[in-house]
């Protein structure tokens, strides 16, 4: 059975713990309402991926103790962009 792309990425930084099942359920919730395939938000540029990558970003900051410097690692990203992606999307909110 071949791994997805976004359970290895967050398998590969937070290990099995409960913080990667939040982690995996958030991925899954915000695939599902956009409509989105979960291994897309790890390649895609489109604003689509982008957009639920921002949501991804907030809502793991807010509910789970993950880092800036553990989401970067997930989605090949700094972590400076995602502080920009989660004030963007506060701020949107």
């Amino acid at each position: 059975m071949k791994m997805m792309i976004c359970h290895f990425k967050v398998k590969e930084v937070l290990g099995v713990s409960e913080d990667a099942a939040s982690v995996l359920r958030i991925i899954e919730e915000v695939a599902d309402t956009a409509l989105i395939h979960r291994d897309a938000l790890f390649t895609e540029t489109t604003h689509k991926a982008a957009k639920a990558r921002a949501l991804i970003f907030y809502r793991i900051r807010k509910e789970t103790s993950v880092t800036f410097a553990q989401i970067a690692k997930m989605f090949s990203v700094t972590p400076g962009n995602v502080a920009n992606m989660i004030k963007a999307h506060h701020d949107g909110e």
